[in-house]
C-alpha cells in the first residue's frame, strides 16, 4: 500500500513540473502569380523615300595664266642641258620618276617633256599634255651627244611652242594611278620605241675618259711576331699625282673597256728615322686591263682584270738597308658599282683583290727569301657632272698588302709576317672629249 503511494506521488510531482508546449502557427499560403495578356508590338513608321541622287560633272582642265608648267624627264646628262635650254619660255618643275600624266596631276603641269637618245647621234623630244596624257607633238634632232640636249630645246620652242602654249593642266583633284593601263596615259613613244615614262637618271657610256686627280697617302709597313725587335716600322704621309684613262673601242659593244692608271708621288722630303736622319723617298704605280659593266635598273655594275706593279723605295745604303724596297707585281680582279645620287650626282664603289707574282727586294737573300704574299684595295668615291664633258671627283681609298715570311733557322731576319698599307684619297677632274 505504502508502494502504490510512492508512485502516485512522484507521477503528481512530475506532471506539475512539466512546461506546456505551445501551439503551432498555422502556415500561410504562398501568393497565386498575376497572369498579364502581352502587349501587341507598336507598328513601324514606314521608312521615307530615298532623294534621288545628284550627278556631278568633272571640272573642266584648269586654264593657264603665264607661262606653262613642264617638267622634262629623261637621261640626266640630256635633260638637264635641254631643261636649261627652254627655262626663259616655261616655268620648270622638277619631279620624280612617273608617267607622264600621273606627273601633271600630282604636280599640276599643263606638259611633260621625255627626252631621249635612242642613238648616238640622234635625240628625240615627246610633248605630252596634262589633262589628258595625250601626245602633243614630237621633235627630232641630229647632234653629237654631249650638245644634244642644248640643242633639242629650241627646236621644241620652235616647232611646239604654240600647242605648248595651248595646254591645259588636269584639276586639282584629279587622281591618277603610278602606272596607269589607257594607252593614253601609258607614255610609250611607240614609233621609236621610246617609253615615255620617266627613265632612271642613268648615265650614257662616254667613249674616251681622262682624269688627273691629286692622291695624298700614308704609308704604313708593320712587321708580325718580331722575335728579335730588330726590324724598323716605316710610316711616310706623301703626296701623288695621278692620271687615269677609259677607252671604250667597239660601238655594237659599249659595255666593254680598255682602262689604265698612273701614280707618282711628288714632293716627297724622305722618310726619317728617330734620330732625324732623312733619307730620298719614291713611290709609283701603275696598271692596265679591261672591264665589262652592265646596266641594273640605273646603277651600273661591273668586272675588270688588270696587270700591275706598285713600288716603294728608301733611298738609303744597299749594303745597309732600314727597310726593304718593294716592288709589288699583281694581277688584279676586281668589282666597280656606279649609282646615281641625284641629277648631277653619282656614288661609286670599287673592290679588288690582288695576287701577287713579285715582292721585288722583300725576297732578297738580306731580307726574307721565302716570303709570299697577296693585296686587297677599295675606295669609295663620290662625282660631280658639271657639264655633259666635266666631272669633279672625290673618294678615299685603301690598298693593303699581307704576307707569310716563312722564316727558317739561319736567315738573316725571323718574322712570322708583316702588312704594308697605303691610306689615301683622291681629288681631281674627269675630262670626256668631245
Amino acid at each position: 500500500m505504502t508502494a502504490r503511494v510512492l508512485v502516485i506521488v512522484c507521477l503528481l510531482a512530475s506532471l506539475a513540473s512539466a512546461k506546456p508546449r505551445k501551439a503551432k502557427k498555422p502556415r500561410k499560403a504562398p501568393p497565386k502569380p498575376e497572369v498579364t495578356e502581352p502587349t501587341p508590338p507598336p507598328t513601324p513608321a514606314p521608312a521615307p523615300e530615298p532623294a534621288p541622287a545628284t550627278v556631278v560633272a568633272p571640272p573642266p582642265p584648269v586654264a593657264r595664266a603665264g607661262k606653262p608648267r613642264v617638267a622634262v624627264i629623261g637621261p640626266a646628262d640630256v635633260a638637264e642641258p635641254f631643261a636649261s635650254s627652254i627655262a626663259s619660255s616655261v616655268e620648270l618643275v622638277r619631279t620624280g620618276d612617273d608617267a607622264p600624266r600621273a606627273l601633271a596631276a600630282r604636280h599640276g603641269l599643263h606638259a611633260v617633256i621625255v627626252v631621249s637618245v635612242p642613238s648616238a647621234d640622234r635625240g628625240l623630244a615627246i610633248v605630252y599634255q596634262g589633262s589628258d596624257g595625250s601626245e602633243l607633238g614630237r621633235t627630232e634632232l641630229k647632234a653629237g651627244k654631249f650638245v644634244v640636249g642644248k640643242r633639242l630645246g629650241p627646236e621644241v620652242i620652235a616647232k611646239l611652242g604654240d600647242k605648248l602654249a595651248r595646254a591645259t593642266a588636269p584639276p586639282p583633284d584629279t587622281n591618277v594611278a603610278a602606272s596607269p593601263s589607257s594607252s593614253s596615259s601609258r607614255a610609250s613613244a611607240s614609233a621609236a620605241g621610246v617609253r615615255a615614262s620617266a627613265p632612271r637618271p642613268s648615265r650614257a657610256h662616254r667613249a674616251i675618259v681622262i682624269s688627273v686627280e691629286e692622291r695624298p697617302f700614308w704609308r704604313r709597313l708593320r712587321y708580325n711576331d718580331d722575335l728579335d725587335e730588330r726590324l724598323r716600322p716605316s710610316d711616310l704621309v706623301a703626296n701623288a699625282v695621278g692620271i687615269g684613262a677609259s677607252w671604250r673601242p667597239l660601238r655594237k659593244l659599249p659595255s666593254f673597256s680598255v682602262v689604265g692608271r698612273g701614280e707618282l708621288a711628288v714632293g716627297v722630303n724622305g722618310s726619317r728615322t728617330s734620330d732625324g736622319t732623312e733619307y730620298s723617298t719614291s713611290s709609283s704605280e701603275w696598271s692596265i686591263g679591261a672591264g665589262f659593266d652592265v646596266r641594273i635598273g640605273a646603277a651600273s655594275v661591273g668586272v675588270v682584270a688588270a696587270f700591275g706593279e706598285h713600288r716603294f723605295a728608301l733611298g738609303d745604303d744597299p749594303a745597309m738597308e732600314l727597310v726593304p724596297d718593294v716592288a709589288y707585281r699583281y694581277v688584279r680582279g676586281g668589282l666597280v658599282v656606279t649609282a646615281p645620287l641625284a641629277a648631277r650626282w653619282d656614288l661609286t664603289f670599287t673592290a679588288g683583290w690582288r695576287q701577287l707574282l713579285g715582292l721585288g727586294g722583300m725576297t732578297d737573300a738580306s731580307w726574307f727569301p721565302r716570303a709570299t704574299g697577296a693585296g686587297i684595295d677599295g675606295s669609295a668615291g663620290i662625282a660631280f657632272h658639271v657639264t655633259p664633258w666635266l666631272d669633279v671627283q672625290a673618294r678615299v681609298d685603301l690598298r693593303r698588302y699581307f704576307f707569310a715570311m716563312n722564316p727558317e733557322p739561319g736567315d738573316p731576319w725571323i718574322a712570322g709576317g708583316a702588312t704594308d698599307q697605303y691610306f689615301g684619297g683622291a681629288l681631281g677632274l674627269a675630262i670626256s672629249p668631245r
